[in-house]
């Protein structure tokens, strides 16, 4: 082979340099991403107060409270778009945060909460790349909010993936069981009870009072269904929907139509109160409120059925347990100042239905308001009666 000369060997040099130089500015496009248009989005602080909606919205709520509320949505909302084993990481950290500041039962309430942040995040707010580093809090004079905050663009790599096994990682695992549920087809015996639901609501929307009865009987075919297949679950509320139907919402209708089927046939007195007892027997672990209901519903129809002796000791035994509940006081109450209901004669006693009614008012319990309403309904009925000369 020719040796090459001095001007040969310099230009060959230069060459080399040239790929070089060609190579790296070849890799260095390649691993810079494309910096993404952020013109058409508002500022991160005024999405994100739209982001965390009605958590922010509770009035007279304290400044620690809110700035709280908002270093924990910001976590929801860099959970939502980091890649599946950072966002695992995040959100255990979250859930550890919210664990030492929840003393009570409240927690599974605020984890949901959380879930619905972060999918939104995935699926409302993907488009924005935008990853929270810093935010600050400041109040004003007035007492106003005025959040800033610092925030990267999160590199493609670094994102949450999008793939549909994914999207329910870094959810509470109650959250991930309502998914997986929702996603599993109805069975049979699922498919039945939601047709006898269904022709049940039908029969209720004839407005014929005979078809009433006849709903009833569909419904309460359906509810033997529900306590067999649903014996190892002790709440209403956690079992997911059947084809969009609550049976928690489902249930609370099945107590009040009862009750007026038996307006005209004593005899759904009876399965009244024997569909509250077994609501509270096979779901005790219930929302309280639902609990409540049936139960004040079961004390009033022992009352309407004659079993007044019955009666006074479940409503006794409800206030006991449900001593800050107005409408325990307040459904009792009603009981002595209703006179009849249809063909059933109750016991009157105003007094004690005025005594009642002021527990409520005088304690200040929720919805005392309408104890207050009733008391001034009796002073109407009570008054005078003037005649003009």
């Amino acid at each position: 082979m020719a040796k090459l000369n001095t001007a040969q060997k310099r230009r060959q040099k230069e060459l080399k340099r040239r790929k070089k130089k060609q190579l790296q500015a070849q890799k260095q496009k390649k691993h810079s991403p494309v910096a993404p248009d952020l013109s058409g989005l508002p500022k991160l602080s005024e999405t994100l107060l739209e982001f965390a909606g009605g958590l922010l919205d509770i009035p007279n709520a304290s400044r620690d409270y809110i700035e709280s509320t908002i270093g924990m949505v910001s976590m929801c909302w860099n959970i939502g778009i980091m890649e599946k084993e950072q966002g695992l990481k995040m959100r255990q950290k979250l859930t550890n945060m919210l664990r030492d500041d929840t003393m009570d039962d409240s927690q599974e309430d605020v984890e949901s909460q959380f879930d619905a942040f972060i999918m939104a995040r995935r699926l409302l707010y993907r488009n924005d790349p935008r990853f929270i580093v810093d935010y600050s809090v400041t109040w004003d004079y007035k007492d106003d909010l005025h959040l800033q905050i610092a925030s990267t663009i999160l590199p493609e790599d670094s994102r949450f993936s999008f793939d549909e096994d994914d999207l329910s990682c870094g959810l509470s695992a109650s959250t991930q069981k309502t998914l997986t549920a929702l996603s599993t087809p109805l069975t049979d015996e699922q498919r039945c009870i939601v047709k006898w639901i269904d022709e049940g609501y039908e029969l209720h929307d004839i407005k014929d009072k005979p078809s009433e009865g006849a709903a009833c009987d569909l419904w309460l075919k359906a509810w033997s269904h529900v306590k067999e297949l649903y014996k190892d679950t002790a709440s209403i509320d956690e079992i997911r929907p059947l084809d969009g139907l609550f049976l928690s919402n489902w249930c609370s209708d099945v107590e009040m139509y009862l009750h007026n089927a038996g307006v005209d046939n004593p005899d759904y007195f009876n399965k009244r109160i024997v569909f509250c007892r077994e609501f509270c027997e096979h779901f005790p672990s219930s929302h309280p409120q639902t609990l409540h209901n049936m139960r004040r519903a079961e004390a009033e129809t022992l009352f309407f059925i004659g079993q007044h002796e019955q009666g006074e000791a479940a409503f006794e035994a409800l206030v006991n347990d449900y001593p800050d509940t107005a409408w325990g006081y307040i459904g009792w109450g009603d009981i002595y100042s209703m006179g009849t209901l249809g063909s059933v004669s109750l016991p009157t006693d105003i007094d004690r239905a005025r005594a009642l009614y002021r527990i409520a008012i005088e304690r200040q319990l929720e919805d005392a308001e309408d104890a207050e309403q009733r008391l001034k309904d009796l002073e109407r009925h009570d008054a005078p009666l003037t005649l003009d000369a």
